[in-house]
């Protein structure tokens, strides 16, 4: 059985390639909902799963390394980049009506202005309090949102 076959099975029991910034990372990494990161020649977790907000070392195809945290590989891999998420966010202070009359080029552009500095990965269940990295308890959330739900 060569690579393409495993990638394929793995595939079907519902791994993904691990993308950041739209860019695969390695053809050998895959992840899954759960938030657990894989390498395919050894089918086992690749990462600890012990520690909080914790950072992978990646190296790129291209041959640039790379230091992400894993909850952005998770975000990245399966709701896409920041920007591609704001453009279908109202920031705060944009009146329903205004963003509901604007157009697709206006809106593309005010995400591409708050870019990954206006949008953070927020935990549902914090990590501190046994939150995990699963899709299911990660969100986007416009930074100033999450700013809020911080100081509550």
């Amino acid at each position: 059985m060569n690579k393409n076959d495993i990638i394929n099975r793995i595939k079907d029991i519902g791994f993904v390639p691990a993308m950041v910034d739209g860019e695969v990372l390695r053809d050998d990494l895959v992840i899954n909902e759960e938030g657990k990161l894989f390498k395919i020649q050894e089918i086992r977790p690749s990462l600890p799963t012990n520690s909080h907000y914790h950072k992978v070392n990646i190296t790129k195809p291209c041959g640039g390394k790379s230091n992400v945290m894993m909850h952005k590989v998770v975000m990245h891999t399966f709701v896409g980049t920041p920007t591609a998420w704001l453009g279908n966010q109202r920031p705060e202070g944009v009146p329903k009506k205004d963003w509901d009359m604007m157009s697709v080029v206006g809106r593309n552009a005010i995400a591409k202005l708050l870019g990954e500095n206006g949008v953070q990965i927020d935990h549902k269940n914090p990590a501190s309090k046994g939150g995990g990295y699963a899709l299911s308890n990660l969100q986007y959330m416009l930074s100033s949102n999450n700013r809020k739900k911080s100081n509550s």
